[in-house]
């Protein structure tokens, strides 16, 4: 047995301020720490993945209402980061430096008494900035500097709306709650190798976008009855009509499906 040992201080630092308009500009740094285990090809053995973002942006909060509005920039940087060796397909190697840039805009709040709207839109901009060496016929290989990273999408967005049954549906439906909404992500890159004549070759592809739906359906067990205050039951719908779908080409020669219709019930006490 080998023992491991990968240490690390990070750190994070934030700053917000308020105006009095209800607009809040703000700034963010913070520092990640991932241990690896397994080895190359060659048997040496991975080091950890080491990370730091800085991320700036501005939240607006209208006066008189529980709405929240987010609009942010970020760029993302990580070291170390593993894919697949493009000389040994079965293997890892660590590429020098993945870099994320990108933008996020995000909105909460309540339309109508119980009704709650939730939107979100992220552009990414994926880039291997520090890559392997050039294998083979070079540019199109995983890795590489210069290339996308695989499996990382550039558009994604979701919705969802959450419907509280206690404050319109009257006696018969107090208690309930229900929401819907949908995921959408975009296409992502991979890329398939075959060898010949002694060379690897690449062909890097799209896998397609996908859009999901979720449900959610609750219930306030309180309303039911005084004794069971503070103890309510939820089902959550992951993929609800069941679509097949390609969740990730993260590794050469390897796509993923997504996972299929997951329901998930949970009994809750709050006090």
């Amino acid at each position: 047995m080998t023992r491991l040992h990968q240490a690390a201080f990070t750190g994070r630092l934030g700053a917000l301020y308020e105006t009095k308009f209800g607009l809040a500009p703000f700034v963010s740094y913070s520092e990640s720490f991932e241990p690896q285990t397994g080895t190359a090809f060659d048997g040496a053995a991975f080091v950890p993945v080491t990370g730091r973002q800085y991320e700036a942006g501005l939240k607006y909060q209208p006066r008189g209402t529980s709405a929240l509005f987010t609009l942010s920039a970020f760029d993302l940087r990580r070291q170390n980061v593993p894919t697949t060796d493009p000389a040994n397909p079965n293997f890892s190697i660590q590429i020098g430096e993945v870099a994320v840039r990108g933008i996020e805009l995000d909105g909460r709040g309540e339309i109508t008494p119980g009704l709650t709207v939730t939107v979100a839109g992220t552009y990414t901009d994926p880039e291997v900035t520090q890559g392997t060496p050039v294998v083979g016929t070079g540019d199109q290989l995983s890795g590489v500097t210069g290339t996308r990273p695989l499996g990382i999408s550039t558009w994604s967005a979701s919705s969802f709306v959450n419907y509280d049954l206690s404050r319109t549906g009257g006696r018969a439906l107090s208690g309930f709650n229900m929401g819907g909404g949908v995921r959408y992500v975009g296409q992502s890159d991979g890329t398939a190798t075959r060898v010949a004549a002694g060379q690897t070759l690449a062909t890097r592809f799209q896998s397609p976008g996908y859009v999901l739906v979720d449900a959610v359906l609750g219930y306030d067990l309180g309303t039911f009855d005084d004794s069971l205050k503070g103890m309510s039951l939820t089902a959550n719908v992951a993929n609800l009509f069941d679509k097949r779908h390609i969740a990730s080409c993260f590794f050469v020669n390897s796509c993923y499906f997504g996972a299929s219709r997951t329901v998930v019930g949970s009994l809750r006490f709050n006090w």
